[in-house]
């Protein structure tokens, strides 16, 4: 009986940094403009946490993908990560409105980098389907 052996390779690495880079980015680096100064929020605020939380499953979901052994679970992990990083990149400015001012915080620098980040997914999540995941 043969025993499956976890082969992690880099599109499984590339698709877990990818996912972990968009999360902890959107809560530090790339997050939304701050409180109001009467504590209030603008709607850039809940695309933010909109986007942390889809982050967060991404991540999950490729974590199962760099454990899993069987390859037709990774594909049904690369079918799933495609369009829920289309939806992360729909987030800011289509599905919940970003502030007026293009040089905000959430306009010059969230969605810009939620929209590469979810673009490389996408990428990332194709080619594996392509290329990592048809290896014998």
């Amino acid at each position: 009986m043969k025993k499956n052996r976890i082969r992690i390779g880099f599109g499984d690495v590339s698709l877990f940094l990818l996912s972990l880079i968009l999360l902890t980015g959107s809560c530090t680096v790339f997050a939304p403009c701050t409180p109001k100064t009467d504590g209030t929020y603008m709607s850039c605020h809940w695309a933010g946490s909109t986007v942390t939380g889809i982050a967060a499953a991404l991540t999950v979901i490729s974590l199962f993908h760099l454990f899993t052994t069987d390859k037709g679970i990774k594909t049904g992990l690369d079918l799933s990560v495609i369009p829920t990083a289309v939806f992360t990149a729909l987030i800011p400015q289509h599905l919940i409105q970003l502030c007026m001012l293009n040089h905000m915080r959430c306009n010059s620098i969230m969605r810009p980098c939620v929209v590469i980040l979810a673009v490389l997914l996408i990428f990332n999540a194709v080619c594996n389907l392509l290329f990592c995941d048809r290896k014998k």
